[in-house]
This record gives structure tokens, sequence and C-alpha cells, in this order.
């Protein structure tokens, strides 16, 4: 088969940091051009020998009308994807997003129906689900290793981010919920989804509540949400960019009917002495990881199910663009997709809602089997 056209809008921090080395891993993949309105992000491509002058361009139409490629990644600030996303979809591309897909609803339906209109698909770049040590757990969830889960714990103790944020992230408003709270709701609706989700695949909340401690005219930094899904499963998130703990990435525990689950990300040095009143007699776990890992507790004794030494993000993202190339070629829906994006954004906004009115119980309708309501 020829090899797939990508074209890359925005040579930012996500091109630099992800999408550039990641299409490394992509086989029989070919960068046709890169966009981005910055001359010195163009030069930096120059100088680091990512493409050559002819290559790159400062208007995006201008890019894909004289290259025609197949697939599109926008790697630019949210404000700017609806725009970027439908200038690719009319020029017959296929389109790869970073998150959030956009800022509002309406937007998202923007593009959704665009991409039906046009027969190309939209997936959105939520690379969390697609490091390895997390695929490792969904597999042992759908083959029933641990039974029916019914309570999942998220949550993150980081510093305040301070200056080195982008431009565009620190004149946000809603941050924490929106810019970082997609990655954690979709990871949510990844390991849920076995047992709860529509077709065996996802699974979003029912109703939730909200708190976000601080004014709500500002940067929110601390959230604390409750989601609630069919089937009586509850999951938690706190979400907290101010604290003085430790720092922890990401932590996940899921409670399941005959195990509980350890899902640890952003590396791991740990030693735990215990008693195990199952087994009468001392415990010790220990674990040394850079990247993430997994692991099962039951009758006193942990065991790990997958490591990541160190996280792959560039791994899980090139993972995550082959996955999308196969999903255009056999025709079908890809993981991740505009559809998925618009209620994990719905989630994000419905938690901002929630916050805004005390903290009061949400609804929200699940999607119906043709799309989502």
């Amino acid at each position: 088969m020829p090899p797939t056209r990508i074209a890359l809008l925005g040579l930012g921090g996500a091109a630099q940091q992800l999408h550039l080395p990641a299409l490394l891993e992509v086989p029989n993949s070919m960068l046709v051009g890169a966009a981005d309105p910055d001359p010195a992000r163009l030069r930096w491509a120059v100088e680091r020998g990512v493409a050559l002058p002819r290559f790159l361009y400062e208007d995006a139409g201008r890019l894909l009308r004289e290259t025609r490629p197949d697939v599109v990644i926008v790697g630019t600030p949210p404000e700017t994807h609806a725009a970027l996303c439908l200038k690719a979809l009319d020029a017959g591309a296929h389109v790869f997003c970073e998150k959030p897909l956009a800022p509002t609803i309406a937007e998202c339906d923007e593009i959704i129906d665009a991409a039906d209109r046009a027969g190309r698909f939209v997936a959105v770049n939520n690379q969390y689900r697609h490091l390895s040590f997390y695929r490792a757990t969904r597999a042992a969830i759908d083959r029933g290793e641990f039974g029916r889960p019914y309570l999942l714990q998220m949550w993150q103790q980081m510093p305040s981010p301070g200056e080195e944020f982008p431009a565009w992230k620190a004149r946000l408003n809603h941050l924490i919920l929106y810019e970082f709270g997609t990655h954690a709701t979709d990871l949510i609706a990844y390991l849920l989804g076995g047992p709860l989700g529509p077709a065996g695949e996802e699974a979003y909340p029912t109703s939730l509540t909200t708190r976000i401690v601080g004014p709500l005219d500002r940067p929110d930094l601390v959230s604390v949400s409750r989601l609630d899904f069919p089937h009586e499963v509850t999951a938690s998130m706190t979400l907290n960019w101010q604290s003085k703990a430790p720092q922890r990435y990401l932590e996940v525990r899921l409670d399941c009917e005959h195990a509980s689950l350890r899902l640890s990300l952003g590396g791991v040095a740990r030693l735990r002495l215990g008693w195990s009143t199952e087994r009468r007699r001392p415990t010790v776990v220990w674990s040394v990881v850079r990247g993430g890992e997994a692991r099962v507790e039951r009758d006193g004794q942990s065991r790990l199910i997958a490591a990541e030494r160190p996280a792959g993000w560039v791994t899980a993202t090139a993972l995550a663009i082959r996955r999308f190339i196969a999903a255009i070629e056999a025709g079908r829906e890809p993981e991740g997709s505009a559809r998925h994006a618009r209620e994990l954004l719905r989630t994000a906004l419905a938690c901002y809602q929630s916050a805004e009115q005390g903290g009061a119980l949400v609804p929200l309708d699940r999607p119906t089997a043709t799309g989502v309501s």
C-alpha cells in the first residue's frame, strides 16, 4: 500500500514532544508538510532537520491545497481546533486532533457533522489509554479476572504550575477539568468501559457533582468530583495542582468484586510493610518504576500486572496514530472518536456547572446507539 500522507498543523510543544517523534514510530507513513504561523517555530523545524523549508508553511490552507494529505494532525491550542478541523475535513483529510476537541459542544457537533458529510473520521489523542500498563489492565478486566468493578478512585497531587505554563493555558479561566480533566475522564471511561460501556467500549457518567476549591473567577487548580455510572458504579476524581504533599502524577484505585487494582503513573518508588490478616503474617511490597505500573491486590498479596519503564508518551501517541490509520483503512469508527471526545467535554462542562451551583447534582443523558444525545 502507498504510505499514508500526513500533514501537521502546529509546531509547538505537542508537536515537538509528541507528534514528530511519534511519527518516526508509525510505519508506512510520510510527513508531507507542517504549518505554523510563528516563523520562529518554522526556523526551529529547519534547524532540527524536521523538514526542508519547502515543506513548511505559515498558512494551513496553503499546506492543505498543495500537499493534499490523507491525515491531518492538529496540534494547536484548543480555541483553534474547530476551524482547523473543519478546514482539514473540507480538504478531504481525516483528522487526528489534540485534546480537547473544541471549547464548546456546538463546535464539537459542527466537526462531527462535517466529518459525516465528508465521509471522514476524526479522533482525539487521549494517549493515556494507550500506555501499555493501562491496556494490560483493561484486557484483564475484560477477561473477567477481577469480577465486576464498583468503585474507582482517581487522584492527582501536583505543585502549582507556576510560570512554565504555555501562554494559551495561562489564559484559560477553566483549566484543570477542561485542559487535563478530559485525559482523566477518558481513562475512567476506558477502564470501566468493558463491563459498563455501550457495546462494551466506553462508560459515561449518568450524573455527577463537583466542588472547586477557590474562586470560580480564576483558573481552577483544585477540584473534587463524584461521577455516577449505571449498575451502581461510582468514581471519584480529585485533581489537586496546589498540593504540598509528595507529587503523584496520577493514581487510580479500582475496587472489583474479587480484587483491588492499584494503577500508578509518573514514577513509583514504594516500600510498604504491613500485616496480612488473611495470611496471618507480615507482608512486604516494593516497587521501583520510572513510568507506571498496575498491581492486583487480594488475599493479603500484591502482584504486578504490568509496568512501563519509563512512561512511553511518544510510543502511546504513535500507537494511537497507528490505530487511527488502521480504523480508516477498515472503514470503522476509530477509538477516541470525535463523538467520544464530545462526551468527555460534556462531562467537564457539567462538572463546572455543578461547581457553579455549589456542588449540585447534574444529570447527564447517555449516548444513544447511533450517536450522542
